[in-house]
């Protein structure tokens, strides 16, 4: 990964120790569960949640997730393949709930208090 160094010098404590338990590639998945009792529970599941969102958005790291099969848990983006099994179920919920919040609008507007502020 490019500059994979330099960035982790700008990362808090915490954030270190939570990339250092992701390897790369799917095979080496780690399930969220298996950090917290690597760090002796330094972290909550909410911790590792977070971290991973900031670690994603704030400091460009690709990582990957996986719900399902033999490779359970987050890991390292290290092909095409990889990047397209972490994006397609995010893309396919972000419709599903775009989907459900057209709906609500609608079921909302068909009924009496369509016109009303809810409150």
């Amino acid at each position: 990964m490019k500059n994979q160094n330099k960035k982790e010098l700008q990362l808090p404590e915490r954030y270190l120790q939570l990339l250092t338990q992701l390897k790369t590639g799917k095979e080496n998945s780690i399930t969220v569960d298996k950090i917290i009792s690597n760090t002796n529970g330094a972290f909550n599941r909410r911790d590792v949640f977070a971290i991973k969102h900031d670690l994603i958005m704030r400091y460009g790291y690709p990582i990957g997730s996986s719900r399902e099969g033999e490779h359970k848990g987050f890991y390292l983006i290290k092909n095409d393949n990889e990047l397209v099994d972490t994006v397609r179920p995010l893309q396919n919920e972000a419709q599903t709930m775009f989907n459900l919040s057209k709906k609500l609008i609608e079921n909302y507007q068909n009924t009496d208090n369509g016109e009303e502020n809810v409150g």
